[in-house]
């Protein structure tokens, strides 16, 4: 079941062309005409599983229905909740809005099919394929995907796979990204997670380290590197008429190798350091934010003037120009004044006049040390508040100029002090919203340029203090959003995620006890439907879906315990039935199917034990204590009359003309009083000699006194059932003698005892 359903979740809506195929799904168009007014939209269908090889592959790791259908339901679960958290972010100009979606599940199978419906776009792909782009239209697709991303990052969303297919253009020319599939919050990437397209991944993702929102801006640089390089990727001849794929592996290698990326050939030159920056190999060299990227994208496209500087080491200096601003020089001291001094009389009697003439010059000369001192320190100063001043106004890149032209170990601690005070007041206006997020990251970061090796403590504390509470910030308004859409999960989980030193806490663990109370009241009514129709399994699973958000929750738990004890008396009183009419694997099989709901419950793992002791076992499986003639057979075995055994006891007694050459064949074996009940059957196998005739007894314990004896079996006996009551029983010997009816025969012929089982 696909498409070919859609009616039962939007009858208004028809089918008529497919656009696409993913990873997990497929992508139609489809129309819908109401009252004249014909409407578009893109479906998406996902199937969960896609196909019967995946079920068996699930079973195949030991789980059975049960424990596969709960599998399955939670991957259908997870691509339900990444639907929900796009849906917050409906609406935007430069994100693909998700308008409804729904799920349907089989009624014949394990299967579900999530339906998405989507506004109906170009594809860049086939934009690019039928357009030719030039430099500022590529410089806005860049700047429409920054908003995005700027959206994303607000919701702590890293996106991993921007690619030239997951990137649209509407109708009225506005670029939007799409396909969410592998995006995940921030909070959950470690170097477990490795997602995305290799041609488009950055370095550390594809090394499987962690990262950050760096990531996506590395792989929109890609894109925007290939759109102004002649469709072509780094390291690949942008001229040539045929590409092999040795080629482009080896220009994968390179660029994932650190190798320094060359200008884009249809790029200008500062567009393509601006490319370049974004695409550096060192995520702390790139653009930190998407709204940096965003600014000094849209400088070159003269939409704004750039007061946002390149990323740390870019590879040039300055990627675009910026106003020009006169610093301020330091103020030129004035001339000291002409001093006369009169002609010295060296003669003895004017020694007074001598000392009196060399005090006044040292006067002079320690006024105007004094006043120039005096003027340079005042110019020192001034430049340090000429840095403070570009730094506050947001012209950063000048304030990094102005701090590279101060030399003076003084004033370059003076600069170091005023920027420490300065980092802890970016967090206090942050923290008092005076400032947003990506203006005080963007601050910290040209502060971080200046290079003051000491100052790296306070700046990454500062980065952490506000990237902490923005990230409580959005998770308080996530949950806001989500508790109002009736989302209380997800709204539980973000009211958790609200730090206590954010303004939001305390409006915040209300929240969390609002939407507590509502989810549990949900999940409690739930199970009880589920419990009051039998399903026990549904009701056990409801809770303990509600218990992974709310935690050691009173309520759920004692309902819980309450729904386990009467699901377990349930399977019980089943597996008893199945033990009684003798199907033990059945019976086995729904106690395992319990404990895989169950892990580790003690009534469960003893019914268990006391199944399996009652299960019966094989005679070969018992001690054999001694033997002659005997062997146990494991291949199958074709009796004279054509029945077919997998497995039995062959018993050979050696016969011949004369007396001493007979020997009783027989096989012994130690019962250890575990049993109550043995049967078996004997067999004759095909092309047993027709002369030969066989007798059987079997003897418990010591009794002289065979408990069975079978006379006369030959070849054309029919399989002979016995059953024997060995009850107390803790040894016993099957014999088998044979004698020739006819000519001399072979000394050695065998029957088989097959279907052998003791009950305990």
């Amino acid at each position: 079941m696909g498409i070919e359903k859609l009616n039962l979740v939007w009858p208004e809506w028809t089918v008529t062309e497919q656009l696409g195929e993913g990873t997990f799904g497929k992508v139609y168009k489809a129309v819908r005409d109401q009252h004249g007014v014909i409407s578009t939209a893109a479906i998406k269908v996902i199937s969960i599983p896609q196909n019967e090889a995946e079920v068996l592959s699930v079973r195949f790791e030991g789980l059975d229905e049960n424990g596969t259908r709960a599998y399955f339901e939670s991957v259908v679960s997870n691509f339900i909740n990444e639907i929900k958290a796009m849906e917050s972010l409906k609406g935007t100009s430069n994100i693909v809005n998700i308008e409804d979606y729904n799920v349907l599940e089989d009624t014949d199978k394990i299967g579900w099919h999530i339906f998405i419906r989507m506004e109906l776009l170009t594809p860049l792909t086939y934009y690019r394929a039928v357009k030719t782009m030039d430099e500022a239209e590529v410089l806005k697709l860049g700047q429409d995907l920054c908003q995005a991303l700027e959206l994303c990052a607000q919701r702590n969303i890293i996106h991993r796979d921007i690619k030239p297919e997951n990137i649209f253009v509407s109708s009225f020319g506005d670029f939007k990204i799409g396909d969410f599939g592998v995006a995940r919050e921030l909070k959950k990437t470690s170097s477990l997670s490795k997602k995305g397209t290799p041609n488009f991944m950055a370095p550390e993702v594809n090394e499987g380290k962690t990262y950050d929102l760096t990531a996506d801006i590395y792989s929109l640089g890609l894109v925007l590197y290939m759109l102004l390089n002649n469709n072509r990727l780094p390291f690949l001849d942008p001229y040539a008429q045929i590409v092999s794929f040795q080629d482009k592996q080896n220009a994968l290698n390179r660029r994932l190798s650190g190798e320094e990326l060359p200008a884009p050939c249809e790029a200008s030159t500062k567009t393509a350091q601006i490319i370049q920056a974004a695409c550096a190999f060192d995520p702390a060299k790139r653009f930190q934010t998407p709204t940096a990227f965003k600014n000094i994208l849209a400088s070159m496209a003269g939409r704004v003037s750039d007061t946002v500087p390149p990323p740390v080491a870019a590879p040039v200096a300055a990627p675009v120009e910026e106003p020009i601003v006169t610093p301020v020089r330091p103020a030129t001291p004035e001339a000291p004044r002409q001093v006369h001094v009169p002609v010295i009389d060296y003669s003895w009697d004017n020694t007074w006049k001598i000392k009196l003439g060399f005090f006044a010059v040292t006067v002079v000369a320690l006024i105007i040390a004094g006043y120039m001192g005096i003027n340079f320190i005042r110019s020192g100063g001034s430049q340090v508040t000429n840095v403070m001043t570009q730094l506050e106004t947001g012209n950063h890149s000048h304030a990094l100029l102005l701090a590279g032209n101060i030399s003076s170990n003084m004033q370059q601690r003076s600069l170091q002090n005023n920027l420490q005070n300065r980092l802890n007041a970016i967090t206090v206006e942050f923290l008092s919203n005076d400032i947003d997020y990506g203006t005080a990251l963007t601050e910290i970061s040209a502060i971080e340029r200046m290079g003051f090796d000491v100052l790296y403590d306070n700046i990454a504390n500062s980065r952490d203090s506000i990237t902490r509470i923005n990230n409580s910030r959005v998770a308080f308004n996530t949950a806001e959003t989500m508790y109002a859409r009736g989302n209380f999960s997800t709204a539980i989980t973000h009211f958790g995620m609200v730090e206590q030193d954010d303004t939001n806490y305390f409006t915040a663990m209300q929240g969390l006890r609002r939407a507590s109370d509502a989810y549990r009241e949900i999940a409690l009514a739930n199970a009880e439907n589920y419990y009051d129709l039998g399903n026990y399994g549904a009701a056990i699973r409801v809770l303990d879906s509600a218990l992974r958000v709310i935690e050691n929750d009173s309520a759920l738990m004692q309902q819980l315990a309450n729904f386990q004890e009467s699901y377990i008396d349930e399977v019980i009183a089943r597996v008893g039935e199945m033990v009684e009419y003798g199907d033990y694997a059945s019976a086995v099989s729904r106690l395992n199917s319990a404990l895989f709901m169950l892990p580790n419950n003690t009534r469960l793992s003893m019914e268990v034990d006391r199944v399996e002791g009652l299960r019966p076992v094989s005679l070969g499986t018992v001690t054999l204590v001694d033997s002659y003639g005997y062997e146990h057979v494991l291949e199958n075995i074709t009796d004279s009359f054509g029945n077919v055994h997998n497995q039995g006891h062959s018993f050979a007694p050696r016969h011949g003309p004369w007396s001493h050459n007979h020997r009783d064949a027989h096989s012994k074996y130690n019962l250890n009083r575990d049993f109550t009940m043995f049967t078996a059957y004997f067999v004759a196998p095909s092309g047993l000699d027709t002369n030969l005739v066989f007798t059987v007894e079997i003897f418990l314990d010591s009794d002289p006194m065979p408990v069975i004896r079978l006379e006369d079996f030959t070849v054309r006996t029919s399989p002979t059932p016995i059953s024997i009551d060995v009850t107390g029983t803790t040894t016993m010997d099957i014999r088998v003698a044979a004698r020739s009816t006819g000519r001399y025969t072979s000394p050695r012929h065998s029957i088989y005892l097959v279907n052998t089982l003791l009950t305990r």
